[in-house]
């Protein structure tokens, strides 16, 4: 009852992009004020244009985003006109994303671009780093059929992609190598193939 779908997707041959997203984002850390936005713990957000410039792993991104949103549709389907936002987060040990939704867009995903040695095994024995999504159906705490929470360890080179409405938040890390992945929100209209 009540399905809500979620779609893992991975990027075939993505080391080289990721490493030039990576120096970029660590780069644009370093040069420019904190920017805290959803995360907490000494994270970073990059501003929302991550697929606007002129870069080759920018362009490469923004396929790659579109190619999972139409995906998505488990139908085939040609994106006609978009609005995308994408951003980058960089969280540091002990850093973190809050509980949120992103109200007004239709699809967000999270793409993983760099991921601590430790964390490289999948679920660890607290889960570091790890993106959860509760229960989303209202009233279901404290009840005899209470869902779970769902995890999805961080794995480079793959992401996950939901709809908008769906809070979600991100477990601290706390290795002394970052964790970084990159965020969207799109609305878009389509035609069916």
């Amino acid at each position: 009852m009540f399905p809500t779908m979620g779609m893992r997707f991975a990027i075939d041959n993505s080391k080289k992009m990721n490493m030039k997203i990576a120096n970029y984002l660590l780069k644009q850390q370093k040069d420019t004020a904190p920017n805290r936005r959803s995360v907490g713990g000494g994270g970073w957000h990059s501003e929302l244009n991550l697929t606007d410039l002129d870069y080759d792993w920018s362009r490469d991104l923004k396929s790659a985003i579109i190619h999972a949103t139409q995906e998505y549709a488990h139908v085939p389907i040609t994106i006609t006109e978009h609005t995308l936002e994408t951003w980058g987060i960089v969280l540091d040990a002990g850093a973190y994303s809050n509980y949120h939704t992103h109200p007004g867009w239709t699809l967000s995903g999270v793409y993983y671009v760099k991921v601590p040695d430790s964390l490289r095994d999948g679920i660890n024995d607290k889960e570091e780093g790890c993106f959860a999504i509760p229960d989303v159906r209202a009233g279901t705490n404290n009840y005899l059929h209470q869902g779970s929470t769902f995890i999805i360890p961080p794995q480079e080179g793959t992401g996950f992609i939901f709809p908008s409405w769906v809070p979600h938040y991100v477990k601290p890390q706390y290795s002394k190598q970052p964790r970084i992945s990159i965020s969207w929100n799109i609305n878009f209209q389509y035609v069916t193939k």
